[in-house]
């Protein structure tokens, strides 16, 4: 699905792109940020801020249910290098996320860490554009903190 997200928002079809983006939740596969970040820069390309935004938004609740979830102290990056049981916690919680169904697909380990600068950027020009400064003003103290450089 996100080589076809990829395709059809790089092409400006966001109408098609974003039926893709809905049949996903409702056949329960998982967003990733290659998901969100496609859909958010496509939108901010074809100058549908507000849409962007939304989506966003999207991905913003969707981090907060994710981080949740997650089990202390599990290094996805080292799994080899852990013990049994920090192994067996994260396939413990991969079967419990994977398993739940909820409505807006199951997040994947490790790649919604990957929301990069651009998608930032983009979306803070957004904020400019609709006159949301309180989101603004979010998103650069959430920049600051992940230490990305406003480029706007």
């Amino acid at each position: 699905y996100n080589a076809l997200i990829g395709v059809l928002t790089f092409s400006g079809k966001m109408n098609t792109a974003r039926n893709i983006f809905n049949q996903m939740q409702i056949e329960k596969h998982s967003y990733d940020a290659l998901t969100f970040t496609n859909m958010i820069l496509g939108y901010c390309r074809t100058l549908q801020w507000q849409d962007a935004i939304d989506i966003y938004s999207m991905l913003e609740h969707f981090m907060e249910e994710y981080e949740a979830k997650e089990p202390e102290n599990v290094n996805h990056r080292s799994v080899k290098r852990q013990s049994t049981k920090d192994v067996e916690n994260l396939k413990e919680f991969k079967y419990k996320v994977n398993n739940e169904g909820r409505n807006w697909g199951k997040p994947r380990l490790m790649r919604m860490q990957r929301i990069g600068w651009p998608v930032y950027n983009e979306i803070l020009r957004g904020c400019e554009k609709t006159g949301n400064w309180e989101l603004a003003i979010k998103l650069i103290k959430t920049m600051k903190k992940k230490m990305i450089n406003v480029d706007v």
